[in-house]
């Protein structure tokens, strides 16, 4: 076929016969029919639930503000009353454009096959669009997009358009018609258009210009063009100046706290629009070259997930096609289209990238069109016409495959009785949440659904929702950065998490009261129980650490350890907590449950230094565990994410003893002579019982602890002569070293028993019975601190003793 043929012959295809067109609209309809059967009934989570409650109130929605879907969605809200819920009319409203997309893609693909395949039967080429069509429309991602409020399908819709447009200019261009000059008006207006949508459009604009180049070579007749198209896209930019408009009227542009301080989610004036609308905070999002080529496999997976290795394989036969074929135009609009999408989303990194894929879907899709329109013609070519109908049959046996997919995907993508959002926070607004309270979430996406009970139905206005990234700055960052702000800019006002956030705890107290939790406040408000100064490493210092009483050994028990952290510069990642319990051997008897310190919503990356943590761990006992003194040993490690090897953080703390009493320091009776005098300001003397026969002296001390004691004293026990000598003497640790006073707890009574021999020879008379404590290594007694004024110095009375002489 000569060029000229070939030139009419593509101009007359723009057009197409009408049942092409009715074909693009029987797509156009059962899509309508899919996804409306499909849509999910209501309210969601996430940007589906902010253009939910945006759209109907006119209000205006995150960056880059979309002021082109905002303004038509308004309009369809108003527009369709037959569905009661205005959630229901969002979503319908990507319905709407799902189904507009396939009439759409159907009919560039039947511009481009015409164009790349001039010589396939109109049959084959409508079969082949077909195909492909349905094969897009029942794909996962673009399924799930077209059925909930989201952007996708309408940018798709618009992105699909740009490249209509553009490919009419080209033939008319080619057929040096006059109306050439009409369509790239069209296409320039229509590019504005898509970026007043989603500014990824940016991206086909290479594609476009290298496009145009191979249309029009003339540079200077080039540029020409280019400079009308420009004039024409700048044009509906000036949509974006709807925003400061808009913001004015949106009640979420301010979030009040208190009445001194809100927060201004819009900034008026030139800087506050140009953030707003450029998207600036999203630029922390962009990855290194390295990290973006690693995302690379998995850009791979999701479009095997798409299409099937063998539609990629078909996409990728396309590609052979133009380039054998030497359809240099077509394979540089297509292929620089894809590159620029595909380069644009390895680099950013955000959590729904997934569906940021979708245009590049699209031009995946026309090259499978065009590799299996390739396919069937050279399969009709080889079979030199001995198959007639072979270029319909394929096309149209390879129908069942979008069918099965259709019949398999339907259960796993039908989101018709899809309630969650609305189910869960009819839950959490069941719960005890007191007036006024301000709600905070770790996720946006949880939170949206709250702001369209308010704006949309007009309940629970009293509430104010807060997450991370409500606004720039290190006060939002995250989410206990967020409580930090609750409360200290909320003048008051009860904070409450929506869900149980473990880790959190390690920060602000925290009360569960149902579903919900109230914070009381931060989580360190006084010194430890047990103070301490140790440094873990540079990064962290433990500041104390406690031991619930009411949680002491006991064989097959539980004790409950709390850690008192104190950053002391950024750590670079996240950590796990571990504490041990070791016998006087060194050998470790019992583990604490390793954590993650901080858990999941407030791991040590995010810590912050010179804030005060506390990290609670449970160390179950073993059945066998004795008497006796343990010693507390706690750290933290973190390991390998590929070799799993466990790396410390510093060589572990020491950090105090703890003990299991034995049966004989634990007194049954009260001292049957109370005396209340303290000794070093900690260690209480309650009383003692005296037991005497000719050859000894049982003496039964009861301490009590009135703070926790760090050294292991010993305890003295004299019988001392007029001239004050020793005439017996029992020295030892409490109970016989099992129950040593660094395990002892504040307000416990310890019964201390000492024995002490009298000397044979020991001569009739009075005796003064005294006792004390001193340190082991320095030999310093401990001095009386309170008491009757008859007690003083370092040691104490307890009584006087008179031996009669011993009778032969």
């Amino acid at each position: 076929m000569s060029m000229e043929k070939l030139d009419e012959a593509t101009t007359k295809s723009v057009d197409g016969p009408p049942a092409q067109r009715w074909l693009a609209l029987a797509l156009m309809v059962g899509g309508w029919a899919l996804y409306g059967a499909t849509m999910a009934p209501g309210l969601l989570f996430g940007d589906s639930g902010e253009l939910q409650f945006a759209l109907p109130i006119g209000g205006l929605i995150h960056p880059t503000g979309y002021p082109l879907f905002g303004a038509l969605g308004w309009l369809w809200t108003q527009a369709t009353p037959w569905w009661p819920e205005p959630a229901t009319r969002v979503n319908a409203f990507s319905v709407l454009w799902g189904g507009v997309a396939l009439g759409l893609f159907f009919l560039v693909t039947q511009h481009l096959l015409l164009r790349v395949l001039p010589t396939q039967s109109t049959g084959s080429r409508w079969l082949c669009g077909v195909f492909a069509t349905l094969l897009l429309a029942v794909s996962p991602t673009w399924w799930s997009q077209a059925v909930i409020a989201e952007v996708y399908t309408f940018n798709a819709v618009l992105m699909l358009a740009v490249l209509y447009l553009v490919l009419r200019w080209a033939a008319a261009q080619r057929a040096d018609r006059a109306t050439a000059g009409r369509w790239l008006n069209a296409t320039g207006v229509m590019f504005g258009l898509s970026l007043t949508h989603h500014q990824t459009t940016v991206l086909l604009a290479p594609a476009v210009m290298l496009f145009m180049l191979r249309v029009q070579p003339a540079i200077a007749l080039l540029l020409r063009r280019l400079t009308i198209l420009l004039l024409c896209a700048s044009l509906p930019l000036l949509l974006y100046l709807t925003i400061p408009w808009r913001a004015q009227f949106t009640p979420y542009a301010r979030v009040e706290l208190s009445n001194g301080h809100a927060l201004q989610l819009y900034e008026s004036g030139l800087s506050g629009f140009m953030q707003w609308t450029t998207g600036v905070r999203f630029a922390g999002a962009l990855r290194t070259p390295e990290a973006a080529l690693a995302q690379l496999p998995q850009a791979l997976t999701w479009a095997r997930e798409q299409f099937g290795a063998a539609g990629l394989a078909l996409a990728a036969l396309g590609v052979l096609h133009l380039l054998l074929r030497q359809r240099r135009g077509m394979l540089t609009l297509t292929g620089a289209a894809l590159l620029g999408l595909l380069a644009f989303n390895l680099f950013y990194g955000i959590g729904d990238i997934a569906v940021l894929y979708i245009p590049v879907y699209l031009v995946l899709g026309i090259w499978l069109a065009i590799g299996l329109a390739a396919l069937v013609q050279t399969g009709a070519r080889l079979a030199r016409g001995q198959i007639g109908r072979l270029p319909l049959i394929v096309p149209a046996v390879l129908l069942v495959w979008p069918l099965a997919w259709l019949v398999w995907r339907f259960p796993l993508l039908d989101l018709s009785q899809q309630n969650k959002a609305a189910v869960w926070w009819e839950q959490i607004l069941s719960q005890p949440i007191p007036a006024n309270a301000i709600l905070v979430s770790n996720d946006r996406d949880e939170m949206t659904p709250l702001w369209y009970y308010q704006l949309v139905r007009g309940q629970h206005q009293d509430l104010t929702g807060l997450f991370p990234q409500i606004m720039p700055g290190s006060g939002f960052s995250d989410v206990a950065r967020v409580v930090e702000s609750a409360l200290s800019l909320g003048d008051g006002r009860p904070v409450v998490l929506i869900k149980p956030m473990p880790g959190l705890d390690v920060k602000f107290d925290l009360t569960a009261t149902g579903q919900v939790v109230r914070v009381n406040g931060p989580a360190v408000t006084r010194t430890p129980e047990r103070p301490l100064d140790l440094g873990l490493g540079d990064a962290l210092r433990l500041i104390g650490y406690g031991a619930d009483p009411n949680n002491q050994l006991r064989p097959g028990g539980a004790l409950v350890v709390t850690l008192y952290w104190q950053p002391q510069q950024k750590l670079d990642a996240d950590f796990t907590g571990f504490v041990q319990l070791l016998a006087a051997s060194g050998d470790k008897v019992a583990q604490g449950n390793d954590h993650p310190a901080g858990g999941a919503y407030y791991p040590t990356s995010l810590w912050r230094p010179g804030e005060l943590l506390r990290d609670v761990f449970t160390v179950t006992l073993p059945s066998s565990l004795q008497p006796g003194a343990y010693t507390i040993l706690a750290g933290m490690y973190r390991t390998h994410e590929v070799t799993g090897a466990v790396q410390e953080m510093a060589p572990p703390l020491t950090l105090g003893k703890i003990g299991m009493l034995p049966d004989v320091a634990r007194p049954a009776t009260d001292p049957e002579r109370p005396l209340n005098v303290e000794l070093g300001d900690r260690i209480l003397l309650l009383g003692y019982s005296l037991r005497r026969s000719d050859t000894a002296l049982e003496v039964i001390l009861q301490w009590h602890a009135t703070r926790y004691v760090d050294t292991d004293y010993t305890v003295f026990v004299h019988l001392l002569d007029r001239r004050g000598n020793i005439v017996a003497q029992h020295d030892g640790e409490p109970a016989e070293g099992l129950a040593s006073t660094s395990i002892w707890v504040p307000g416990q009574a310890i019964r201390d028993e000492h024995r002490l021999l009298l000397p044979s020879d020991m001569a009739p008379g009075t005796y003064t019975l005294v006792c004390g404590m001193y340190d082991q290594t320095t030999r310093e007694r401990l001095i009386i601190t309170d008491g009757p004024v008859s007690q003083q110095g370092e040691s104490l009375f307890l009584q006087e003793v008179t031996f009669l002489a011993r009778r032969e």
